[in-house]
Formats: structure tokens, sequence, C-alpha cells
């Protein structure tokens, strides 16, 4: 996830608009370490740099925030996301409709997926138009939060899609407590809102 909030004049991420970025690897968290390590390296780019883990499950993946405790690949998708809110945390829906998938269910059967987590990642080149406008269709009128993401590999990528918040994120937790507060809202690089 990269996001804005106030932007700064400093490196490539801050010439792209970015204030921050989470890292979340497939199936690894970066050590606060690694990721000291990585920020001490970008000295000339002041981004805030968190963490996060991506995981597989059999619905798709999940971003978590500030969760840290081992995933046991036989917890439900409703008994993981029960122990991350009850943590405090946050999970994330990424990429919900990749490859289509999930379009083709109904109505009532995607909401009570999305109503699982904290946040459902609507905004992604992991979408088509089409489907971004649908995602955005659904979480207007269902009232949930959503987020942006780049899914970059790369620092060409970074900032494609972003996520918005009103006030700046300077830690985990504060991402965390955006999240979970709703005070989010995927936009394009441009800062314009999908309508």
């Amino acid at each position: 996830m990269q996001y804005t909030g106030t932007q700064g004049d400093g490196g490539p991420g801050q010439k792209k608009g970015l204030d921050g970025i989470a890292i979340t690897e497939h199936d690894h968290l970066w050590s606060k370490k690694e990721i000291q390590n990585l920020i001490q390296s970008t000295r000339s780019d002041p981004l805030v740099i968190l963490r996060g883990k991506e995981i597989v499950t059999s619905l798709g993946h999940v971003l978590l925030y500030n969760y840290y405790e081992e995933i046991l690949r036989n917890d439900s998708l409703e008994t993981l996301t029960e122990k991350v809110r009850n943590a405090g945390r946050a999970a994330v829906l990424a990429h919900p409709f990749r490859y289509g998938h999930k379009l083709k269910d109904s109505p009532d059967k995607i909401k009570r997926l999305f109503s699982l987590f904290d946040a459902v990642e609507i905004l992604t080149p992991n979408h088509s138009e089409e489907e971004i406008r649908k995602g955005f269709q659904w979480f207007k009128a269902w009232g949930l939060a959503a987020v942006g993401s780049s899914d970059s590999h790369d620092s060409r990528s970074m900032g494609a899609y972003l996520t918005s918040f009103p006030k700046l994120i300077q830690t985990e937790s504060d991402l965390v407590q955006a999240i979970r507060d709703h005070q989010c809202r995927p936009i394009r690089p441009i800062g314009s809102e999908i309508h």
C-alpha cells in the first residue's frame, strides 16, 4: 500500500506524491531491523516505511497490518479475521476481483465476504476498470472501508494507485486505526476519487 496525506519534496517516493509505503510481502514479515536498514538506505527520501504481511487463503489474498502472530493454515477466514480484529489489528482483502473472481457471485455473498474485513482493496492494477467501478459501487452502497494499492514490486510502479488518509500516518498503529475507523479512501495519483 502506498499512501498520501501531506506531501513532501524528497526522493523517488515523495516525487510521486507519496508520504509512505507499507511493505506486504507474500507470507513474509520484514523485521524491524530490515525496515530500519531500508529507511537508512533511503535517507534522501523521507518516506514513512511500514510493514505488513500478505497471506494466501482459500478465498484469496489478505493483507495483515500490525499483526505478527502465527497464522494457522487450517484457520478459516472467519477465524483469522476474528483473531486479527480481537488483537486490535487490521485485515484487508487484497484484489478480490483479480481474474474476474467473485464478480459472478451474488452481491449478498460478496457483501458477506467483504464484511469480514476492516477494508477491501478496490483500486489496484489487478482489477479492470469494470471491476474497479463495480467495487466502488459496492463500497459506497455498503459503507465499507476501501483502500488503493499499486501492488508494486519496484520503485517504477510505486504510486500507480494510492490510499489517502486525512491525517499523516507515522506508525503501524496509526495505519491500523485509520483503516478500522474508515479514515481512508482509494485514489489515483492525480488525487481524484473514483465515482
